[in-house]
């Protein structure tokens, strides 16, 4: 049953709300949220260098609250990057749900603590989907009733590890790669209308037609709240980093609000906090009705 979703305050170190039924050490988490450009040397393999810049962006839009929520384990600390890389968490809270910014948050600072018990030396793509299960079991836990979903939120987590990036995401928050001048989707949309896509490949189901003009085809299959989520992406040996590449994480708010072409040409011709600020602002002035809440990671990988 697909699940309707409900189409600037930036602080160094912030609390998220108490977790659900959790008050481990590992759930109390310091969510890092740069206020300007952070440059950071990662140390890729032998004498190779790259410099990473980050950047962030979220605006309101027309809605009555802010149900993004977003963060960054610490990358000002060096030895934490070369020896364990960093998290980019976003999750977007379901408005068509219950507690939807509560979700998110929680998400956000649940993952991130956990990036404590991160070991590289191990299956990543494992590890990320065992982090991402004890969350949605927390949540399920929490916000379900007789197996019905009552809270919910989107996730994708970027995992950079010296020279390559590894992910993990649940519903249609999306995570992009800027490469040659190509921006690329690197993850599925988990909504009803890739799920009779794939039913329609599979010989059976609507027509294509059909499909198009279904009015749930943007509601979600599978989200953080979901129990046993039946769609998840996750990257088992992850890609190499390129020196020029740009990786964004971003809300549907930002994607449903400007072309590709748009967000590429923005993101080519300016650093990583100025463009995450020009296609906020890019997504604002358009206006669009009810336009959802909108959050943006930029990550710029560049040769030393």
């Amino acid at each position: 049953m697909p699940v309707r979703k409900n189409n600037k305050n930036k602080r160094k170190f912030a609390r998220a709300p108490a977790s659900p039924r959790e008050n481990s050490s590992e759930m109390q988490a310091e969510v890092f949220i740069p206020s300007e450009t952070i440059g950071m040397e990662l140390q890729l393999v032998s004498n190779i260098s790259m410099y990473i810049h980050t950047g962030n962006g979220q605006h309101q839009g027309a809605r009555e609250y802010q149900e993004d929520s977003f963060g960054y384990t610490n990358i000002t600390d060096v030895k934490l990057l070369t020896n364990k890389g960093m998290f980019a968490i976003l999750s977007d809270g379901m408005g068509g749900l219950e507690n939807g910014k509560v979700v998110a948050d929680y998400v956000v600072r649940a993952m991130i603590g956990m990036f404590e018990n991160m070991d590289p030396r191990r299956e990543i793509g494992d590890q990320l989907l065992y982090f991402a299960e004890r969350v949605n079991d927390n949540i399920c836990k929490q916000f379900s009733k007789n197996g019905v979903s009552r809270a919910g939120a989107t996730l994708v987590c970027a995992y950079i590890f010296k020279n390559r990036i590894y992910w993990i995401t649940l519903g249609d928050s999306r995570l992009y790669c800027l490469r040659n001048g190509h921006l690329l989707q690197m993850n599925e949309d988990h909504d009803y209308k890739n799920h009779l896509l794939r039913e329609y490949l599979d010989g059976r189901g609507a027509t294509l037609q059909q499909i198009e003009s279904d009015p749930q085809k943007d509601n979600l299959m599978s989200f953080i709240g979901k129990k046993g989520f039946p769609y998840v992406d996750v990257s088992i040996r992850g890609y190499r980093i390129k020196p020029g590449d740009t990786f964004v994480l971003c809300s549907d708010g930002i994607y449903n609000g400007i072309s590709e072409d748009s967000m590429k040409r923005i993101l080519m011709n300016n650093n990583a906090q100025t463009a995450s600020d020009r296609i906020v602002s890019n997504v604002v002035q358009s206006r669009f009705p009810g336009q959802d809440n909108m959050t943006i990671m930029v990550i710029k990988c560049e040769k030393q």
